[in-house]
């Protein structure tokens, strides 16, 4: 999400300068002139390192909680900043969401609340999920947080169900797969050893299936090099989840993507977040553009979101949706149809 630098005036004439997080620059105008009533003098948008936005720091069960805990303050009278103190005196030391992570997340929301900082803004600091922070700023422009925050709660809700129901479907098929592999390496180290010396006390000049000469030489490499295989296994595996978790992004998921069956699974759950996001901003109104950059955001995907850049750069400057996606790799094509009509009939 884009960071702007701006210089203003405030209501007594004094000169005040700061930063921001905002959709857009007409978004960024809003923030300072409705919303903290400031004439604003410049507003520039910062292309350095500071305007990528931080990484969530939450997991995907806090995030629904905060999200469905803040829906509900919002729809009461209760106060945010006294409910997310309350929420916080609630947490035990050991929660189920994450030990004593929320309860501090919980009072420094608070104390930032309390401080004069918008609940966006906050969660901006905090490393908050683009969408939810685009959820809350949709429904303080819209006036209706609580039932903004709600269909975020809901949407959220339907992919954590969805990815439940995944792991689900590939827990069967894992452990299958993990009984054939021990059954194999049962099968090479102790009967397929047996069966190469009954073969080799043979006189006879008989020719193996050739089935069982690959058993044999492998049950017999497996005897050779079965210490250099256990040590190099490991540190196999142990590179491959440090790179799968700490090299580069859009290197990593490419990767990903390419696996078979597991890629496409994870091509579909990645354009359904970036579908629902979307559809979500669009309903509340937000411009197409806006909407789709903050949707590809949202979606984790590094090269989704590249694409998603690109396309709402084009969209800005006047293009159709459908010019826009032209020669865009990673974007759904099945949407551009949709847009396309949307952009029509508005």
């Amino acid at each position: 999400m884009p960071n702007y630098h701006y210089t203003a005036v405030d209501q007594n004439g004094r000169a005040i300068t700061g930063e921001l997080f905002a959709l857009s620059r007409e978004d960024a105008l809003a923030q300072l002139s409705q919303a903290q009533g400031l004439e604003v003098q410049s507003l520039e948008e910062l292309k350095s390192d500071a305007a990528e936005p931080a990484q969530p720091s939450l997991s995907q069960k806090q995030s629904e909680y905060l999200a469905s805990q803040i829906a509900e303050l919002a729809s009461s009278s209760l106060p945010l900043e006294e409910g997310l103190r309350r929420l916080g005196d609630e947490q035990e030391s050991m929660s189920a969401f994450g030990h004593s992570r929320l309860k501090t997340l919980l009072y420094q929301l608070a104390n930032k609340l309390e401080g004069g900082v918008s609940l966006d803004k906050v969660l901006e600091e905090l490393g908050g999920a683009e969408d939810l922070i685009a959820a809350i700023r949709v429904g303080t422009k819209t006036g209706n947080a609580s039932s903004a925050i709600a269909q975020y709660v809901t949407y959220v809700r339907s992919l954590s169900h969805l990815r439940a129901r995944l792991s689900l479907a590939f827990f069967y098929p894992a452990v299958l797969f993990s009984m054939a592999v021990i059954i194999i390496l049962l099968f090479l180290r102790v009967i397929a050893p047996q069966m190469s010396q009954l073969f080799a006390g043979f006189q006879f000049n008989v020719e193996l299936p050739l089935i069982t000469l690959v058993m044999i030489r492998t049950a017999e490499f497996t005897e050779q090099y079965l210490p250099t295989v256990m040590i190099i296994t490991p540190l196999l595996v142990v590179g491959l989840i440090l790179f799968w978790r700490f090299g580069p992004p859009r290197y990593v998921r490419t990767i990903q993507l390419s696996i078979p069956v597991f890629g496409s699974i994870l091509h579909a759950l990645l354009l359904a977040r970036f579908s629902h996001c979307l559809a979500f901003l669009m309903e509340n109104m937000v411009p197409m553009y806006e909407s789709i950059q903050v949707a590809g955001m949202s979606s984790g995907d590094p090269l989704l979101r590249e694409a998603t850049d690109k396309w709402s750069e084009r969209l800005e400057q006047g293009d159709s949706p459908m010019d826009a996606a032209e020669g865009l790799r990673h974007i759904p094509r099945e949407l551009v149809p949709t847009l396309q009509s949307t952009r029509d009939v508005s």
